[in-house]
């Protein structure tokens, strides 16, 4: 080999070593190849600051966007609000129901943005449920929280196939038999 070559070229784009990524699962300290699971997004993006990064890059624009949107919705319901100020009164008053509406739309999305927040701030995982939840019901997400039916949307998704563990078991028991598609087939048309 010349000397004038690098001998650790880089990785091609689009393989996961170019990132620093390592698929041998002996490097990340999990056992029998099974993917690392987090509990929550702070710990993933401490171990993955690139992606905390895209995430805080994506955030922002969409921040951007909205903000743009709410100045665009003010804008057009002062423009109404001035309409109407110099139309007849039955075009007047269309204008002001009008403005009335986008107000109200705008006070709704509002409520909703700040419902979401809090929900992802208390790890909701499903925020679209606990929003749903809260215009049904009148509840916050706290309160959505501590229900002990509803505290599961709170909860670390389980992983299929990640090893039960469990604080001070020790390591004497035999491990959970695997899981896999093929058995629970099986078992649903009694064939094992």
């Amino acid at each position: 080999m010349p000397d004038s070559q690098d001998p650790q070229v880089p990785a091609a784009q689009g393989n996961p070593s170019d990132s620093g990524a390592t698929t041998d699962p002996s490097d990340s300290g999990q056992q029998d190849g099974a993917p690392k699971t987090y509990a929550t997004w702070a710990e993933f993006a401490a171990e993955h600051p690139e992606a905390a990064a895209l995430h805080e890059a994506d955030k922002a624009s969409l921040k951007k966007a909205l903000d743009s949107e709410r100045d665009k919705a003010k804008e057009a319901s002062a423009k109404l609000r001035e309409l109407a100020k110099t139309a007849d009164p039955t075009t007047a008053e269309a204008l002001r129901k009008a403005a009335e509406e986008k107000d109200a739309e705008l006070e709704l999305l509002k409520r909703q943005l700040d419902f979401q927040s809090a929900a992802i701030a208390l790890g909701c995982r499903t925020v679209d449920k606990a929003w749903a939840m809260a215009q049904a019901t009148g509840m916050t997400v706290e309160q959505m929280k501590n229900d002990p039916d509803l505290a599961h949307w709170f909860t670390a998704p389980q992983t299929p196939g990640a090893p039960r563990v469990s604080a001070g078991a020790g390591s004497s028991g035999q491990p959970a038999p695997k899981e896999d598609f093929n058995s629970l087939l099986r078992r649903a048309v009694g064939a094992g």
